[in-house]
């Protein structure tokens, strides 16, 4: 008998209940791997981990609770009966949706290719979740030897056409290396992937971050901000976000020992900064940023630092909090889940910020810039990242208050 029970699952897949795991077993491999969702609760996938000759591999039974527990541990004694004929289940279950296609579609050879690409889970599930987006809703019903070049161009530039170009020839090599692999093993006699990527990707014009500039927009942000219903490290990230004037991936990045709490500052190394590439020495004095933290950041940061784990970061990663720090997407998510999907992003805080403290608060435009780690010349000719810090303690001091007048003017 199993060690689940369905009652339990039903809350964890709820949010009522929060497990410190990211696994649940069932026993003898079959468990419930957990993924946290946007808002609350979790995404549950059930998983079977067994070993065949000599190779640890993992089946995948589907989704609770479509896939009930019932029914997970039914696929999961047909597969140990499998094992123990010394038939490898995932093979076998792999043939027996090829056969169930009745066709080589591309969706069934890419999973194929995805199978044997190098690289761990993580990257792979990263593979997965481009073609499940970006290049199944165009190729994945096709029959693999059906696919012409003007289907890998549309797909290609599904991509690059909203800004992605890095991805785009990403998508491309993967495609080409996907009809490599279908000719190898004799599904195909053509290559429509080998096409030159630099023809088919058009130039990119960058766009602004969106962002909010009118009071009483900022004010319901706010507002909404502080009634976020998700994890409530999410909620101090946003409130951060707003505060500190940083770049996303500066911020969530955010480790423990480069906060002086007691001084009021956080200084993010060179190595960290956007024009990192120009340090030719990390952690010069003058290449480090400072960023002053009002009273109000201190405060939240105080919060999370009672809850804070083993973690350098401030904030980990939810999911595993070894593996590194939360991702930056995390902004944009929370945003879209209140509401604010192409109205906000976390850049949007920035654009924000620079735009109230020089139209609105009357600040000067240099200090601004220099407080957002833009690059500003100072008498010599150098650049100084620690220059006008006093006046922008006092500025960040007066950001923060002017986002709590405008919270508190809503009430």
């Amino acid at each position: 008998m199993g060690l689940l029970k369905d009652a339990y699952l039903k809350k964890v897949l709820s949010g009522e209940i929060v497990p410190d795991v990211t696994k649940l077993s069932d026993g003898e491999g079959l468990y419930l791997e957990l993924r946290p969702l946007a808002g609350s609760g979790f995404g549950m996938y059930w998983r079977f981990n067994f070993k065949y000759a000599g190779k640890y591999k993992t089946l995948t039974f589907g989704k609770y609770p479509l896939i009930t527990i019932t029914q997970a541990r039914l696929k999961h004694n047909e597969a140990r009966l499998e094992l123990s004929k010394n038939i490898d289940p995932a093979l076998k279950k792999r043939s027996m949706k090829i056969t169930q296609s009745q066709a080589n579609n591309f969706k069934t050879v890419a999973a194929m290719w995805l199978e044997r690409k190098e690289g761990g889970q993580r990257h792979k599930e990263m593979v997965q979740r481009y073609f499940e987006n970006d290049i199944f809703p165009v190729l994945g019903k096709l029959n693999i030897d059906e696919i012409k070049p003007t289907d890998i161009v549309k797909t290609v530039n599904r991509v690059g056409d909203r800004g992605a170009l890095d991805q785009a020839r990403r998508v491309g090599r993967w495609l080409h290396s996907i009809f490599l692999y279908a000719k190898t093993v004799g599904l195909t006699d053509n290559n429509p992937a080998d096409i030159d990527l630099s023809i088919i990707i058009a130039p990119h014009i960058p766009t602004p971050h969106p962002a909010l500039t009118d009071p009483d927009e900022i004010k319901k942000l706010l507002v909404d901000m502080e009634f976020y219903r998700g994890y409530f490290i999410t909620k101090c990230l946003l409130k951060l976000a707003a505060l500190l004037m940083v770049r996303p991936h500066n911020l969530v990045a955010m480790e423990w020992s480069e906060l002086d709490l007691d001084n009021q500052v956080w200084t993010i190394a060179a190595r960290k900064i956007k024009n990192r590439q120009h340090i030719k020495k990390a952690d010069r004095e003058e290449d480090i940023h400072i960023v002053p933290l009002s009273r109000q950041a201190i405060e939240i940061i105080h919060e999370l630092q009672a809850m804070a784990g083993k973690s350098i970061y401030v904030f980990p990663n939810q999911r595993n909090r070894k593996s590194g720090h939360m991702s930056t997407s995390t902004i944009c998510v929370a945003l879209k889940y209140m509401g604010y999907k192409d109205i906000m992003t976390g850049h949007g805080f920035r654009a924000l910020a620079r735009t109230v403290l020089e139209e609105v608060l009357g600040w000067d435009e240099k200090i601004a810039e220099l407080q957002l780690g833009h690059k500003i010349k100072t008498h010599g000719g150098a650049y100084d990242r620690t220059a006008h810090l006093s006046k922008r303690v006092e500025m960040m001091q007066a950001w923060a208050d002017y986002l709590d007048s405008l919270r508190a003017s809503a009430a």
